[in-house]
């Protein structure tokens, strides 16, 4: 019963940002930072959005997501992470099942440096619907810090 009320808020949530014209709040059809703090909004939201985020992951990666660093956190308190992602206004267009990638990395106690590197090959990924060919896809000088993928 939970699983289907957090599946129809994600539903909900989805179709507010598609009817009302919020073409900022997607970035390649998923919901983004500029979501996050718009349509999601409340702490309640952002909860019941990570829920069925990582619920879903869980249905399709049972190995890696028990090994995950975000399994140790609360769905409140990975919200709270994600909010701290999002503070940076350059990280906005990413998505926000991308942001996880950093909050995996942060509670990992992934150095500054990397937490930024990090950051900007999400903020590239995300640009490469809009970008000019060619601009947005460049590989990051310094390789991503071992043991987090995309």
């Amino acid at each position: 019963m939970k699983r289907i009320l957090l599946l129809s808020i994600l539903a909900a949530v989805t179709l507010a940002a598609a009817d009302n014209d919020h073409s900022d709040w997607l970035t390649k059809g998923a919901l983004n930072g500029y979501a996050w703090e718009g349509a999601l909004g409340s702490h309640d939201r952002k909860v019941c959005y990570v829920s069925g985020m990582l619920d879903t992951y869980l249905m399709w990666d049972t190995e890696s997501s028990k090994a995950s660093d975000v399994g140790r956190l609360t769905r409140g308190e990975t919200a709270d992470q994600i909010d701290i992602f999002y503070k940076d206004a350059a990280n906005g267009r990413v998505p926000v099942f991308l942001s996880l990638i950093w909050v995996h990395a942060r509670v990992g106690g992934a150095s500054p440096q990397d937490l930024e590197d990090i950051a900007a090959l999400l903020r590239r990924s995300a640009a490469t619907d809009t970008a000019p060919a060619g601009t947005a896809a460049k590989a990051p000088a310094k390789a991503p810090v071992k043991g987090v993928g995309i």
